[in-house]
């Protein structure tokens, strides 16, 4: 077990909260972090998308 956590150093980042303890796996925080950007910029995409073909039926209006 002990060799376990040798090859996962600096890959895991003790939290203490209050009488608490939590092990954070850095990899997956990365992980999410980046599906979470991905997906801002997939929305931010779409609602640009969005608006313009929004902004384009309001002209052809009478």
């Amino acid at each position: 077990m002990k060799e376990n956590r040798k090859d996962r150093s600096g890959q895991s980042k003790l939290v203490i909260d209050g009488n608490a303890f939590y092990e954070l796996d850095l990899d997956c925080v990365r992980r999410r972090e980046e599906h979470r950007k991905k997906q801002t910029k997939e929305e931010q995409k779409a609602e640009k998308k969005g608006s313009s073909h929004r902004e384009h039926d309001h002209r052809d209006s009478p």
